[in-house]
């Protein structure tokens, strides 16, 4: 994310003093100059020396090297920082063979690898808090795809990493093809099946579309996500990659989408207003743009301001954000006029074709070649039944809601699948509510099951293999009829550990709070099925003061929605929308100490 520090352009004979050797460099500008120049030049040594004093004890670099507190004096890859200065290292070793810059580069290496999170992705910030969006996956101004470019370089020994040992070559390598994992795992797709893009931050736990500052919401990217392809097809076209269908699956359908979504007819020009810069949109029959924002399963393009508030259009928001933001851009332009890329035929791309079921599930699909045979569609799930075609175990406890509904039986060797992004595919025959069954052993859970829509409930089934009863958490969302339910990978690293899920449909939209089992607070927030409205539903755990309220996003008390001693059990509020400006409002839930909340987007 860039900063508003004052960079220091290094131009004609880069010639420094003492009291600027700490500021925040325009590495773009350093690393253009040529081999002779860190061969002959003093100013490079001078750059280096500096580089290497203000290394941190992890082998990172701050973005300014002045900041001593706070996240931002830990080690960061925003604004190119350390991976610009490996690279600057590295070509200051190569051209003058001092073992100090070797050191220094080697250190930042290894803080890349070892700083990758379990699931192939990288934060902001090494080291970053939790709860801060610095631990984030991060790609926003391609922070993770620079980590992965330098480790590509690394892996394969060539450009400004010749001289690299072949043990940190071998883990850089490691690094990166499981930070392609991550990237096909993250990206999005919508609830009717169709696959997108990424975001410009993902859970580093669920790979979900996250947000970062107030302006920057969970959506798809126009920006960023051109970066990941772009780094994508170069991983495909390398020897050893060229047979990886899936990533060229993933390729065509992130340039498919954003193909679809761009904005033909519009431009934007950099105007004057009241005195102040600002940016204004004007027809153009000639000119095409892409949003830096896409809504999550609407593809709408989305504006949000400093207070965090969604809008759909630019001169919605504050006149300093319209300025200082790029919302619209020609990122996709060249990327899209490139075409797409030919898809190595290594296995049945339209996946294995189970059957149809009678009531609900229609064109069943398997993309697991090599499992597929076990996998089977089944009726009337109940307790004592085989789960699996290729295991002996049975079902134990069966909630209510799922006995008598339509299933499949899934392979259990499918549970070690990383890929494709969707392994299941069908269609819904008419309208129902789609059960997904996932075992608790498994954490984190597959970042699919949010992002296409599915909400964990309270209820839960078992499964006995034969020494114990492992229990599953079941996950619901509804269905229309003809819609498409894609399902992904049983977990984000291909364990072998835990079962396969499992998936039941059946008619109805079933609450997604068990009234059977509550064993915690819940909060769930859905449109009412005739519009203008919106339902509330919750549990507590235990009788008391309940309190529920509507709040602005700035924290302002819009409405009490409910104010009452309930027992403990499931319940629902529906409350109109009449009255209330668009935007984005927050449900709060006080019940006992416990206080939950949710976001609700009001649209009309």
């Amino acid at each position: 994310m860039k900063n508003t520090f004052s960079k220091l352009v290094l131009a004609g004979l880069f010639l420094f003093t003492a009291n600027v050797i700490a500021q925040d460099y325009d590495w773009g500008a350093l690393l253009r100059n040529n081999d002779a120049w860190f061969a002959t030049n003093a100013q490079a040594v001078t750059v280096g020396n500096s580089i290497i004093q203000h290394q941190l004890a992890d082998g990172g670099w701050r973005k300014d090297p002045s900041t001593t507190s706070g996240e931002w004096a830990k080690s960061t890859v925003d604004n190119d920082a350390t991976t610009s200065q490996i690279i600057f290292l590295a070509r200051l070793y190569k051209a003058r063979n001092t073992a100090s810059y070797l050191t220094s580069l080697q250190r930042g290496i290894d803080l890349l690898i070892s700083g990758q999170y379990a699931n192939g992705g990288w934060p902001q910030i090494f080291g970053a808090g939790a709860s801060t969006y610095h631990a984030h996956i991060t790609f926003n101004d391609n922070a993770m795809i620079k980590i992965m470019e330098v480790l590509f370089d690394v892996s394969l020994k060539r450009n400004h990493f010749t001289f690299i040992d072949d043990t940190r070559a071998s883990r850089a390598k490691t690094a990166v093809d499981r930070g392609v994992e991550c990237i096909l795992r993250a990206q999005i797709i919508f609830t009717n099946g169709d696959t997108t893009a990424w975001c410009q931050q993902h859970d580093r736990s669920t790979l979900a579309p996250a947000g970062g500052r107030a302006y920057e919401l969970p959506s798809v990217s126009g920006s960023e996500s051109v970066g990941i392809v772009n780094f994508l097809k170069t991983y495909l076209s390398t020897p050893g990659n060229t047979t990886r269908a899936d990533v060229a699956r993933s390729i065509n359908a992130a340039i498919r989408w954003l193909d679809r979504v761009k904005i033909v007819g519009i431009r934007v020009n950099n105007v004057t207003t009241n005195g102040s810069p600002d940016r204004v949109v004007v027809s153009d029959p000639s000119s095409t743009l892409w949003a830096r924002f896409y809504q999550v399963n609407t593809a709408r393009p989305i504006f949000v301001g400093r207070d965090g508030v969604v809008r759909y259009n630019l001169a919605d928001i504050e006149q300093e954000r319209r300025a200082g933001y790029a919302y619209y851009g020609t990122w996709p332009r060249n990327l899209i006029a490139a075409g797409l890329v030919t898809v190595p035929n290594t296995g049945p791309v339209t996946g294995t074709l189970i059957g149809s079921g009678a009531n609900f599930i229609d064109s069943l699909r398997v993309f697991n070649p090599a499992n597929a045979s076990n996998w089977s569609l089944q009726t009337n799930l109940r307790p004592q039944q085989r789960v699996y075609g290729d295991r002996e175990f049975v079902t134990g406890t069966i909630p209510a809601l799922l006995q008598g509904a339509e299933w499949i039986s899934p392979a259990m060797n499918t549970r070690t699948a990383t890929s494709p992004d969707t392994l299941v595919r069908f269609r819904m025959r008419r309208a129902g509510t789609v059960y997904v069954a996932h075992e608790d052993r498994i954490s984190p859970r597959p970042a699919w099951l949010a992002s296409r829509g599915f909400t964990a409930t309270s209820t839960r089934l078992t499964v006995n293999d034969g020494s114990a009863d492992r229990t599953f958490t079941v996950y619901s969302r509804t269905a229309a009829q003809n819609q498409v339910i894609a399902l992904g990978p049983n977990s984000n690293d291909g364990t072998s550990t835990s079962m396969m899920y499992l998936v039941a449909v059946r008619d109805g939209a079933t609450s997604v709070l068990d009234r059977t089992q509550l064993s915690s607070y819940e909060l769930k927030i859905s449109p009412a099925k005739k519009g203008g409205a919106v339902n509330v539903n919750y549990a507590v755990k235990e009788s008391g003061a309940v309190r529920l309220d509507l709040f602005d996003i700035k924290g302002n008390r819009v409405r009490t929605l409910s104010h009452k001693t309930k027992d403990a059990g499931t319940y629902n509020e529906r409350f109109s929308t009449n009255g209330l400006a668009k935007g984005m409002y927050l449900v709060k839930l006080r019940a006992g100490s416990q206080t939950l909340q949710e976001r609700v987007l009001i649209t009309r």
